[in-house]
């Protein structure tokens, strides 16, 4: 469970709000909460990546290498020295940084910690 008084914990959901450009994300129960405040009937909540034979919502990342890559800091070394040598843009290494590496490796480090899900899915009505 997320725990904001854990560094770790802040900084990946933090990384991951600003790096997607997301609003602040909320835990599963404030939405229920602001939702039934709000009037709204749940209609059906569902973890998609619940079913058997389904993977980790972020396994796409780890199954691909693309985590492992990226979390690598050759890579962002390598980035670095083609933007050193005029191969890639100026500030580029920033851009690869915040908002490559930082979501994709933070949605994996939190998912497996089981701080952020990607795959609820919440269904809400207005009632008449």
């Amino acid at each position: 469970a997320y725990d904001a008084s854990n560094k770790q914990h802040k900084s990946y959901v933090d990384n991951i709000s600003h790096s997607t450009c997301m609003p602040p994300l909320w835990p599963a129960q404030a939405m229920r909460d602001a939702a039934a405040k709000a009037g709204l009937v749940a209609k059906e909540e569902v973890d998609l990546c619940a079913a058997p034979q389904e993977g980790a919502w972020y396994s796409c990342f780890e199954n691909t290498g693309i985590h492992a890559l990226l979390s690598s800091s050759i890579v962002l070394r390598l980035v670095s020295l083609g933007e050193a040598l005029r191969i890639l843009p100026k500030s580029f290494t920033d851009f690869f940084d915040y908002c490559i590496v930082h979501p994709t490796t933070d949605f994996v480090n939190a998912g497996r910690l089981g701080i952020v899900t990607g795959s609820v899915m919440m269904v809400w009505e207005k009632p008449c």
